[in-house]
């Protein structure tokens, strides 16, 4: 028996430390046969979208694209895809009011290829292609198009290399090219974009050093035509993975996990670099298990929340609850907040709109709060005070 979709009004359970100045509106439990997971919320003047995969029947992925609107109730859902894996990593509304999706697709292309598709009256679809396996992570639209990034096969090495694309308004390549830093046998994954208010763009991702087996905080600013300003590759201990990076003032503020093999646990870390790269603060969260930060967002009021996860060990099953850590631009943690159930809770990103509705996504494995144990979608709205 195919199970019956439901969307459930959540009665969270909630560890408050301090966080004054938010309050819970509604949280929801998308919950299909399989396995579904938000990679991406984007908040708009009338709810948010969010985006990721579903695998109902437990085959293959296909692109999930929902949308809430204030009070919570689904007002739009879509699923893309074809007889092999196919997801979406981020997305959002373009100026004219279509929809944009950026991910990877097995389907619609020779093999897993850089996915870009544009859904609405200005509609198109392009597949980033090229021989061996292409990821695509993220996007900002520009005054004449689109720039896209992701990563590939290096057809030397077979070691993956960050990619940069400029599309046009119609979805024709104005450029795509390698992004500049590459070791041999280190994967380079861009994961997140932003433009600049200089006119540029910086990025945050991971360096896997695949044989010293350490991963590294990767950070680069590039110009217009993805050249590049300057590239940061570093690490507060052993290894260390970004994710996120938004700008602030007086220069960049990214987010990710950083941890230690001696100790085997990780903390969120957070840092601020100067328009240079060069690292003005740094901030390590966690307890003695594994705690990942995933995604940042900046308040009206200028302050910075992240979210991600912690492993919570003053609970008998050790599960992952929900984090979300508020900063100011100097580096004061102000508030944090635990968000979970009987189960793993996971929050990949986190948006605010310029009235302060701040929205988390990721999954939910908890049955108290209406989830299965196989993953189901979660979105949480808050509002911010």
């Amino acid at each position: 028996m195919v199970k019956t979709k439901i969307l459930l009004v959540l009665l969270l359970a909630v560890s408050i430390i301090s966080m004054a100045s938010v309050t819970l509106d509604w949280g929801r439990v998308y919950s299909l046969p399989g396995a579904q997971e938000i990679f991406k919320v984007s908040a708009v003047e009338d709810g948010v979208y969010a985006f990721g995969y579903t695998d109902e029947k437990g085959i293959n992925e296909d692109m999930l694209i929902l949308k809430f609107d204030l009070q919570g109730n689904l007002v739009y859902e879509n699923s893309l895809g074809g007889i092999y894996n196919d997801w979406v990593n981020s997305g959002g509304v373009a100026s004219d009011g279509d929809l944009v999706i950026i991910g990877t697709s097995g389907s619609y292309g020779s093999d897993f290829d850089i996915y870009f598709n544009k859904i609405g009256k200005n509609k198109f679809s392009k597949n980033l292609t090229k021989l061996g396996q292409d990821k695509g992570s993220d996007y900002i639209e520009v005054n004449d198009g689109f720039i896209v990034i992701g990563y590939g096969s290096d057809p030397d090495t077979l070691n993956m290399r960050g990619i940069i694309a400029k599309l046009d308004k119609s979805g024709n390549v104005v450029y795509q090219k390698w992004l500049p830093y590459f070791v041999p046998g280190s994967d380079t994954k861009p994961l997140s974009i932003e433009q600049t208010t200089d006119g540029n763009f910086i990025i945050a991702g991971t360096v896997v050093q695949i044989f010293d087996n350490l991963t590294k905080f990767y950070l680069t600013k590039v110009d217009k035509n993805g050249e590049e300003i300057w590239t940061k590759v570093f690490s507060p201990r052993e290894y260390a993975r970004g994710f996120d990076v938004k700008e602030v003032p007086g220069g960049y503020v990214a987010v990710g996990y950083e941890g230690s093999w001696k100790t085997k646990w990780s903390d969120i870390y957070v840092v601020k670099v100067d328009y240079n790269g060069n690292i003005v603060w740094e901030r390590s969260y966690g307890d003695v298990e594994g705690d990942h930060g995933y995604s940042l967002a900046v308040a009206p009021n200028g302050n910075i929340f992240v979210t991600g996860y912690v492993t919570n060990p003053n609970k008998d099953y050790q599960d992952k609850d929900i984090i979300i850590l508020e900063y100011d631009v100097n580096g004061n943690l102000l508030s944090e907040r635990i968000i979970g159930g009987y189960g793993d809770d996971v929050a990949f990103s986190i948006d605010i709109d310029k009235n302060g509705n701040l929205y988390l996504g990721g999954f939910s494995e908890s049955p108290d709060l209406g989830a299965d144990d196989m993953r189901d979608a979660f979105v949480l709205k808050y509002s911010i005070k």
